[in-house]
């Protein structure tokens, strides 16, 4: 319900941030004031973690036993 209130553009705003997003919708300002404390905490969780990046992990186990080079066959990264 909450994602869907973040709007696309904001008129004279280059990048929208979901703090530029409280700021130009009363329902997310409403939202990010709200006495519910899930849904504040969510909105404050989502504006700390709002461009951080995200890493690739690498897992200790696994191993994929194939033909060719499996960088051949799909998008890897090391």
């Amino acid at each position: 319900r909450l994602a869907k209130l973040v709007p696309d553009r904001i008129p004279n705003v280059k990048k929208i941030t979901l703090g530029e997003a409280i700021k130009y919708v009363p329902e997310l300002n409403e939202a990010a004031n709200s006495s519910d404390p899930l849904i504040k905490n969510t909105l404050k969780y989502a504006r700390m973690l709002e461009g951080n990046v995200r890493s690739t992990g690498v897992h200790a186990c696994g191993v994929i036993i194939g033909q060719t080079d499996i960088s051949n066959v799909v998008p890897i990264s090391t």
